[in-house]
């Protein structure tokens, strides 16, 4: 295909064949391709100033030196500023000539200039340049965000170098990629220079600095890691900082087996940044946490000790895929993703050897595909990209959990062995470079036999949805029969490759039979020994990825008996299925609900037993109309307490707390989140945190007004920690009991600055909109919609999602869903990816309406 490398130069202007500006806002396709055909062997020489930081944009001096293949032309950098930010720019300390346009510097090489050449740039930062903290700042460019600190070529396939100088308050402490290799200090600054790194891509480079504690450990008798901090509370820390250096070091011994490949960098730290936007982000070197996700409670939870395990998992992972071989272009962000998910779990099963690890990867991946993949807004795990500017819009769970189920199909379709050695060729080949999904697919197929890998990546990988699977019983003369078909509504020629058991019961017998849709859309299952058949269970093994319709008599059977299942995984695919069923309205949400709270009684198994509380929480909180709620509140808050106060271990405790919290509603739910805010309660060893103290203080502040805040004034004084006091004054304009004040603060949002703590903002809007106040707030959501292009262009890649869908998710009434109508009626033209997440959000709120209608009042 004939690209941006038919070009031409005329006085100057850029422009492709196609007539196509290169110079376009962004970094565009054509401009990337034009770019990586001239220009190689980057190195970034960056020394920045950080002392002013947190009060004014930050200054700079970069050397950039690189091999231009056509010396003569224009060197093309980007660079996300005014003008008047470039001071000036030097070759041979002489000065260039130079432009700005649409966040492009265009810089015309002197006559001397040969192909290697070395531009060395005064400028000032971007004010957004830099994220900040009371007494820290950090970078986060994934995807595209680097031009906003210097002039760079801003893509991922034009790898680079970086040597970085940081002066900094004396007080501080920084981190980098790289190790830190000297320091020279003054009365009140340090000047600290690191070593610089192996080729990465742009949006790798980071650093963090300020008022960090530090913990250096040995990882093996080689080497040793440091981690970066700032919590107050010491004894958090203290009963955290075991558990994190051995699931950095577990997840580091397993990679390096697996791979055969010996860690690719020259370091291994982590920083733990207080609300930090994402769970983590993989940067070589110097990984980014987010504080909350490693430093956990006295009394975690299951899913929190699971989190963090494939937290770490997944960004150690990223140290191989995703930083030693970088996806080409953004359109295969989902190739770094899918490995760092799908070998997390392989890291994270014997961690946990009690634990059904085929049912949790089940709970933790096909889940939340299926809650994008059943809407109007769904799209392929592959995505076109033209533009880097929108590289943000890639993100969500069809590349984060849809991707790993594909490669979980593919891993049983080729086996273990040769799928591990097709990824250690790949990583191997590709090496401190960049590859695409087809430079893969060209290794997998040289280790495949029997699979078309062309129509295998067309349906799992290019194509939009999922399948539907409808299981008809044929039993004759010779035996019990029963055929499984899959189908599509939305395209009846799709179908997808993949395999997975069906489990056959009795009263006295269950038989799993394997399934295997390699070559055709349906399958025989043959049992002919079986008699006194009573229910099916579609994907027993959790393997199978669509909707499972489970015929009328199984649904009646295992909905009364579903404890006599003995396997927790059937009981979490009769869960999965049943939900699935419910919103086809096929199956009654009160009898599902009850069947919730059976569940909350009766289940054992952690990872079931959250599924279903999560449910619970929704069905409660997001289907429920206020009437209904409070008819049922009594009886679930009942359950809650019960099982908090009984229940011996503390991580399921911690689990009906956390449910309770989101929601109490009642009196005796009410007085039991007091009880944790005041600390006057005990519920035997267990410890509630200063983070249950703090929500519960919101919560209870939503339900007591000025009350509330009063004790949430109380309660700020006897924080250990400086970042959740100023967490707690962020809240207060929030749940404030007046309307204009809440108002105020929500209409503040729309200037982005306003925004930059996006945790915090998500969770003020969490209340905002919350059922008490939904009277006053539906007006938010029509602004809300209208802002979202801004906030696509000014925050960072999961805030556009995580903002519509906490506006949306707690409503439940048709007219917050004829405001969101009417908005995309009047809003033809509205950007199409904007589009597709707003349908994702408003999804489960348009089904409501039907489920209202169908079951009356969940009695």
């Amino acid at each position: 295909m004939i690209r941006a490398f038919c070009f031409v130069i005329i006085i100057g202007v850029l422009t492709s064949c196609q007539n196509k500006e290169l110079l376009q806002e962004g970094v565009s396709l054509e401009l990337a391709e034009y770019r990586k055909g001239l220009y190689s062997n980057i190195h970034y020489d960056l020394d920045l100033d950080l002392t002013k930081s947190l009060e004014a944009p930050v200054s700079g001096i970069m050397t950039l030196k690189f091999d231009h293949l056509s010396p003569d032309e224009n060197v093309i950098l980007d660079f996300r500023g005014n003008a008047e930010n470039i001071k000036n720019i030097y070759f041979k300390n002489e000065s260039v000539k130079w432009r700005i346009k649409n966040s492009h510097i265009i810089i015309t090489p002197p006559n001397e200039a040969t192909e290697t050449q070395e531009y060395r740039i005064h400028y000032t930062a971007d004010p957004e340049a830099l994220h900040s903290k009371t007494g820290l700042v950090y970078t986060l460019f994934v995807p595209d965000k680097a031009s906003r600190l210097m002039p760079c070529f801003d893509q991922p396939d034009l790898k680079a170098a970086f040597e970085l100088t940081l002066t900094i308050p004396k007080s501080w402490k920084a981190v980098s990629n790289g190790s830190e290799i000297s320091r020279e200090c003054t009365d009140k600054s340090c000047k600290v220079r690191f070593e610089p790194t192996k080729p990465i891509s742009t949006y790798l480079m980071a650093f963090a600095a300020g008022a960090f504690k530090t913990e250096t450990r040995p990882l093996d008798s080689l080497r040793t890691a440091t981690m970066f901090y700032i919590l107050e509370d010491e004894a958090t820390v203290a009963q955290n900082l075991d558990a994190i250096f051995d699931l950095h070091t577990t997840s580091l011994k397993w990679l390096e087996t697996y791979t055969t490949i010996d860690y690719p960098f020259e370091k291994f730290d982590w920083v733990l940044i207080p609300s930090f936007q994402y769970g983590g982000m993989e940067h070589p070197g110097s990984i980014f946490y987010n504080a909350e996700r490693l430093m956990l409670p006295a009394n975690p939870s299951f899913t929190q000790l699971q989190g963090r395990a494939n937290l770490i998992a997944h960004e150690t992972a990223h140290m191989w895929f995703g930083d030693l071989v970088t996806m080409k272009w953004f359109d295969d962000v989902w190739l770094k993703e899918v490995f760092a998910n799908f070998l997390a779990a392989k890291i994270v099963n014997p961690m946990f050897p009690d634990t059904d690890h085929a049912l949790r990867f089940f709970l933790s991946h096909h889940i939340s595909a299926y809650e994008v993949d059943r809407t109007r807004g769904t799209h392929s795990i592959r995505q076109e990209l033209p533009n880097l500017i929108d590289a943000g819009n890639l993100y969500g769970p069809i590349i984060y959990q849809k991707a790993p189920v594909a490669m979980n199909q593919l891993e049983l379709a080729l086996g273990a062995e040769k799928f591990q050695e097709a990824l250690i060729e790949y990583l191997q080949t590709y090496a401190h470079g960049n590859a695409t999904w087809d430079d893969l697919v060209s290794i997998l197929d040289t280790y495949s036999e029997d699979i078309n890998l062309v129509f295998w990546s067309n349906m799992w990988i290019k194509n939009a949805g999922m399948p539907s699977f409808f299981i008809k019983d044929i039993s004759g003369e010779s035996g019990k029969q029963f055929e499984l078909f899959q189908f599509n509504n939305d395209n009846p020629s799709n179908w997808w490759p993949q395999t997975f058991n069906v489990a056959v019961g009795t009263k006295d017998t269950i038989v799993e039979v394997p399934v295997n849709l390699r070559s055709r859309r349906s399958d025989i299952l043959k049992l002919d020994s079986l008699e006194g058949f009573l229910y099916l269970v579609s994907n027993a093994n959790g393997a199978g990825y669509g909707y499972f319709q489970m015929g009328q008599g199984s649904m009646d059977y295992l909905s009364k008996n579903l404890y006599t299942l003995g396997k927790p995984i059937y009981r979490g695919m009769v869960m999965a299925h049943l939900w699935e069923a419910v919103l086809n309205k096929r199956f009654s949400l009160t009898a599902y609900f009850d069947l919730l709270l059976e569940g909350a009684n009766a289940e054992t198994e952690p990872v079931v037993l959250e599924y279903c509380l999560g449910r619970i929480e929704t069905i409660f909180n997001r289907i429920m109309t206020d009437s209904q709620r409070m008819a049922r509140s009594a009886g679930l808050e009942s359950v809650l307490i019960h099982n908090l106060t009984q229940r011996q271990d503390p991580g399921i405790r911690a689990s009906f707390y956390k449910t309770l919290r989101r929601v109490a509603i009642g009196d005796n739910g009410i007085k039991v989140l007091e009880g944790v805010l005041k600390n006057e309660i005990e519920v035997g060893d267990f410890e509630f945190s200063e983070e249950d103290r703090l929500k519960a203080g919101f919560i209870i502040a939503l339900h007591r007004g000025e009350e509330g805040l009063q004790l949430l004034d109380q309660l700020k004084d006897e924080l250990k920690d400086e970042h959740k006091k100023e967490r707690l004054e962020y809240m207060k304009m929030a749940l404030s009991p007046d309307p204009e004040l809440r108002k105020s603060f929500f209409y503040a949002l729309e200037d982005h600055r306003n925004r930059k703590q996006e945790a915090w903002v998500l969770e003020a809007l969490g209340y905002l909109h919350h059922p008490m106040r939904q009277d006053a707030s539906r007006e938010f959501i029509g602004p809300s919609i209208e802002w979202l292009p801004d906030i696509q262009r000014t925050n960072d890649i999961f805030f556009p999602k995580r903002w519509i869908e906490t506006t949306l998710m707690q409503y439940s009434d048709p007219e917050a869903g004829d405001t969101v109508r009417e908005f995309l009626y009047r809003n033809p033209r509205f950007p199409a990816h904007l589009k597709r997440i707003l349908l994702e959000s408003s999804d489960l709120m348009f089904r409501v309406e039907g489920l209202h209608a169908k079951d009356g009042d969940l009695q």
